[in-house]
């Protein structure tokens, strides 16, 4: 996963809405319908379903594993949609080795395959992390390094990661 620095590139097109939720199931439920309505009203309806999925993962994972108030940033650049999911917890992300028997651990592969980029950095002063995801805009062309664009090569290269010791 990558750092995010966090700069919008034409102020007059930027939107951005926060939204905290307790750290229990029915927050995972109201984190969806809190990105779902934001998208809605400003017409992303494409981004709709992958952004909703996405927010069900990672306030997922922040609520099973940091159980603390869970932050939902939805923000919007002229480029692309940015969901952030920020928690009272150091403890970084860890993508584990797919296993087809288990019920858990397809949450950070679905993030991968769902979004253009994903990373996750931490506030040490503050004590949280936040985990955050980017869309890139119908039309608009994706601006990812070394990611593969495809899902199939986006999957291998995940599965490789996760080999060598660990997703970016």
């Amino acid at each position: 996963m990558r750092p995010f620095d966090g700069q919008v590139e034409d102020e007059t097109d930027a939107w951005s809405y926060t939204a905290t939720f307790t750290p229990e199931p029915v927050s995972v439920v109201r984190a969806r319908a809190f990105v779902c309505d934001r998208l809605t009203e400003h017409r992303l309806f494409a981004l709709i379903d992958p952004v909703r999925l996405v927010t069900s993962e990672l306030v997922t994972n922040a609520m099973r594993h940091a159980q603390t108030p869970i932050t939902v940033t939805l923000a919007l650049t002229d480029r692309m949609v940015l969901l952030t999911v920020t928690d009272g917890s150091l403890t970084l992300p860890e993508a584990i080795p797919f296993d087809a028997m288990s019920d858990g651990g397809r949450g950070l592969l679905l993030v991968d395959l769902l979004s253009t980029q994903s990373g996750v950095r931490t506030d040490a002063m503050a004590g949280t992390k936040s985990v955050w995801a980017s869309f890139t805009l119908r039309g608009q062309s994706q601006d990812v390094d070394e990611t593969p664009s495809s899902p199939d090569l986006r999957l291998e290269h995940w599965a490789q990661a996760t080999e060598e010791g660990g997703a970016e």
